[in-house]
C-alpha cells in the first residue's frame, strides 16, 4: 500500500498547520499575559500530532 500523491498534499498540510498553530502557542507562552499553560498543553499536543505525521509517511517511504 502507497500514498496517493494528494494524500501526501494532505498530510504535508496538516503538518504546516500543527507547525504554525505551534508557533502561535509558542508566541503566547513568550507573551506577558498570556495563558501559559494552556498554550504549553497546546504546544506539545500540536507537536505530537507533527510527529505522528512524519512517522506515518516514513512508514510509507516518503521522503522528507
Amino acid at each position: 500500500m502507497t500514498l496517493t500523491e494528494r494524500e501526501i498534499e494532505v498530510i504535508d498540510r496538516m503538518i504546516d498547520n500543527y507547525l504554525f498553530h505551534a508557533q502561535q502557542c509558542q508566541d503566547m507562552i513568550e507573551r506577558p499575559g498570556g495563558n501559559e499553560r494552556m498554550a504549553a498543553h497546546q504546544r506539545r499536543w500540536d507537536m505530537e500530532r507533527v510527529e505522528l505525521l512524519l512517522k506515518i509517511k516514513q512508514h510509507f517511504g516518503v521522503e522528507e
